[in-house]
C-alpha cells in the first residue's frame, strides 16, 4: 500500500513538473478513450482531418500567407479593448527615434548644439544623434510610421513577417501540414498578447532573418525533396545573414556560423562539374549581396558614429556603461556624468540587473546559468514539449535535427557569454525550436500499441492541450504601467495646446532610473514638445535663448501625480540674466 501510494505520489509531481494540468489531463484521457473504443469513428475523422490538412501540402505560398494574417487578425479584432501600446521602457524610446529618422530618408541626425540637454538611456547624443541599435527593428518602425501613419504598424508587420517566415522555413524541414501547424502556434505564442506584438523593442527582425537562413540552408541542401533553385537560395541565405546581423548580430552569429559551414561541406563535399556549379550558383550570388550588405553596414557606421567598424551600440557602451558586454571582458573605468539619474543608471542599475556585475568570476558565472537555462527552456519548449523532445534526441535524431540540434547548443553557450539576457535575444531560434517541437510530435504521432496507433491519438490530445494553452495565454497582455500612461498624456496634452513647447525635467534623488522622461524625437529643433534635462542657471538660459519663441515648462515627475508647471510663456523671459528655476518668473498658471 505505501509503495502504491508512493508510485502515485511521484507520478502526480511527474505530471505537475511537466506543465500538464488537471484539464489538459481530462482532453488527453478523452481522446484517448475515443480512439480506443471508437475506432472505426476515430479513424474516419482522422481522415477527413488529413484530407483538409494535405491542402497545406499543395498550396504552400497560399499557407505562408495564411499563417501570417492569424495573429495579425486576432490582434486587431482585440484593437478597441487593447489599443495601441505606449512606449514604456528606454529601448523602446530608442527603436522610436530610429523609426522617427528613416521615416524622415535619413540615414542619422546631427549632433544638437546643446545635446548634453538631451543626453539619455540607449542613444547616442554625440557625435550624432541617433540611436545605438542595429537598424533592423528602426526600419520595420519606420515602414509603419511611412505606410500607416504610426509605428506600431511596423511591430504589427514585423510579426506577421516572422510568421510567415516560420512557416516558410519549417517547410524545408517538415512536411506542410506540421510547417502550418508549428508557424500557427508560433504566431499564437509570440502574437496577439505577447510582449513582441505590445512593444517596440520585440525579436521579430531576428526571428525572420535566422528563419530565412535555415530555410534556405534545407532547401540547398535538400534535406527534404524540394526542387532546388540554388541562385534564389544562395541570395535567400544571404539575405537572413544580412538581416541577422542588423538585428541581433552576436546571437545571430551563433545560427550564421554553424549555417555557413554546413553550406561549404555540402559545397566542397563533392569535386568536378557539379562543385563548379554549386559556386558559380551558390558561393558568388551569395558573396555578393553579402558584400552589398557589409558595404551598406559599414556606411552606416560611418555616417552615425564616424568610423565603419565602430557599431553604434559598442560606441555608446563604451561612453556610458563600466559593465562590459560580454563576460570575458573587464571593467571600465567609470566615466563623468552630467546627469544624476544617468550616473545612477550606469553605475548602479545596469551593473546589478541580472548580477552582471558577478560575472567576471568563475562561481557567478556559474550561478547565473540555472536561471538562464530555465528561461531558454520556458521560452522555446516548455516542460511538457522538453519532456517529448528529450527522447526524440536519442530515438529519432536524423542527421538534420543533430545538426539543428547542435546550433541550438552553439546559441545557448553565446548567451551564456554575455553579461544579460532578454527574451527577444532569442529571436533567432524559435523557428529551430518549432522544428524540434514538431518533429518530436510526428516521432510521437508515430507510437503503435499493439498495432494500434495510439500515437495519432496522443498526438492529437497534445495539439489539443496546446492549442487551449497557447489561446490562454496570447489572451494575456502586458500591463501599462503608471509611468508610461503619465508622460503619454503630458505629451499628448502639450500636443494638443497652441505654440511649440520645451519641458524641463527635474528628477528627485531616488527617482527610478530606468523611467526615463528626456526622449525626442530625430528632429528636436521642429518637434512640438521638447523634452529637456534641468541643469545650472547658466546652461538653462543658453536652452531658454535657444528656444526663444517657445513656452518652457517645469515638470516634477516624482510627484503624485507629476507635477507640470508653466514657467513662462513665449519670449517672456527677454533679455534678462541667467533665470533660477527656483526664483524664477511668476507661472503663468499652475496646471
Amino acid at each position: 500500500m505505501f509503495l502504491m501510494h508512493n508510485l502515485v505520489q511521484k507520478t502526480v509531481t511527474l505530471v505537475g513538473a511537466s506543465g500538464l494540468s488537471p484539464l489538459n489531463l481530462c482532453i488527453i484521457a478523452v481522446v484517448l478513450a475515443f480512439f480506443w473504443l471508437y475506432p472505426a469513428v476515430f479513424r474516419r475523422m482522422f481522415r477527413r482531418c488529413a484530407s483538409v490538412s494535405g491542402m497545406f501540402d499543395r498550396h504552400r505560398a497560399a499557407t505562408v500567407l495564411l499563417v501570417a494574417l492569424v495573429p495579425i487578425a486576432g490582434r486587431l479584432l482585440l484593437l478597441s479593448s487593447h489599443p495601441v501600446p505606449v512606449p514604456r521602457i528606454p529601448d523602446e524610446f530608442s527603436y522610436l527615434l530610429a523609426s522617427d529618422t528613416f521615416s524622415q530618408g535619413r540615414v542619422t541626425n546631427p549632433a544638437h548644439p546643446l545635446w548634453q540637454f538631451f543626453e539619455t538611456i540607449h542613444v547616442l547624443p554625440f557625435p550624432t544623434y541617433m540611436s545605438k541599435y542595429p537598424p533592423a527593428q528602426g526600419l520595420l518602425l519606420a515602414a509603419g510610421q511611412v505606410l500607416f501613419g504610426h509605428p506600431w504598424w511596423g511591430v504589427v508587420l514585423s510579426i506577421g513577417l516572422m510568421v510567415g517566415s516560420v512557416c516558410w522555413m519549417l517547410q524545408g524541414w517538415l512536411p506542410g501540414r506540421w510547417a502550418a501547424l508549428g508557424a500557427l502556434a508560433t504566431g499564437l505564442q509570440f502574437g496577439i498578447g505577447h510582449a513582441w506584438m505590445n512593444s517596440y523593442w520585440g525579436g521579430a527582425p531576428a526571428a525572420i532573418g535566422a528563419c530565412i537562413v535555415l530555410g534556405a540552408l534545407a532547401r540547398l541542401k535538400q534535406f527534404r525533396p524540394f526542387p532546388c533553385r540554388p541562385v534564389r537560395y544562395s541570395l535567400l541565405f544571404a539575405l537572413g545573414i544580412v538581416i541577422l546581423l542588423n538585428s541581433r548580430p552576436w546571437e545571430g552569429m551563433a545560427v550564421i556560423v554553424p549555417a555557413a559551414i554546413a553550406v561549404l561541406l555540402w559545397m566542397f563535399g563533392r569535386s568536378g562539374t557539379q562543385l563548379f556549379e554549386r559556386v558559380r550558383a551558390v558561393l558568388v550570388p551569395a558573396s555578393v549581396l553579402l558584400l552589398v550588405g557589409a558595404t551598406a553596414m559599414s556606411y552606416y557606421n560611418w555616417r552615425v558614429t564616424g568610423n565603419p567598424l565602430h557599431l553604434p551600440y559598442t560606441t555608446i557602451h563604451k561612453t556610458y556603461s563600466v559593465v562590459p558586454l560580454f563576460v570575458w571582458q573587464s571593467s571600465t573605468p567609470a566615466p563623468s556624468f552630467r546627469h544624476t539619474v544617468l550616473k545612477r543608471y550606469f553605475l548602479e542599475t545596469e551593473p546589478h540587473y541580472q548580477a552582471a556585475d558577478t560575472l567576471g568570476t568563475l562561481r557567478g558565472w556559474a550561478a547565473a546559468q540555472p536561471w538562464r537555462l530555465r528561461m531558454a527552456k520556458d521560452l522555446l519548449f516548455g516542460n511538457f514539449f522538453l519532456m517529448l523532445c528529450l527522447p526524440m534526441v536519442f530515438i529519432y535524431a536524423s542527421p538534420p535535427l543533430r545538426f539543428l540540434l547542435a546550433i541550438l547548443g552553439v546559441f545557448i553557450v553565446a548567451l551564456a557569454l554575455e553579461s544579460w539576457n532578454q527574451i527577444h535575444y532569442f529571436g533567432p531560434v524559435i523557428g529551430l525550436a518549432a522544428v524540434l517541437k514538431m518533429s518530436s510530435l510526428r516521432w510521437l504521432s508515430a507510437v503503435k500499441i499493439h498495432r494500434r496507433k495510439i500515437g495519432i491519438a496522443l498526438s492529437t490530445g497534445v495539439i489539443l492541450c496546446s492549442a487551449l494553452n497557447l489561446i490562454q495565454d496570447s489572451m494575456v497582455f502586458p500591463q501599462r504601467d503608471v509611468f508610461s500612461s503619465e508622460r503619454a498624456g503630458i505629451q499628448k496634452e502639450l500636443e494638443s495646446t497652441d505654440g511649440l513647447h520645451v519641458v524641463l525635467v527635474r528628477y528627485a534623488d531616488d527617482h527610478p532610473p530606468v523611467q526615463q522622461w528626456v526622449y525626442n524625437r530625430a528632429n528636436i529643433d521642429a518637434s512640438k514638445v521638447v523634452w529637456a534635462w534641468e541643469m545650472s542657471d547658466q546652461e538653462n538660459r543658453r536652452l531658454f535663448d535657444y528656444f526663444k519663441g517657445r513656452t518652457f515648462w517645469l515638470l516634477e515627475p516624482d510627484a503624485a501625480p507629476p507635477h507640470l508647471k508653466p514657467l513662462f510663456a513665449a519670449g517672456q523671459h527677454g533679455d534678462r540674466g541667467p533665470v533660477s528655476l527656483l526664483n524664477g518668473p511668476e507661472p503663468l498658471q499652475e496646471k
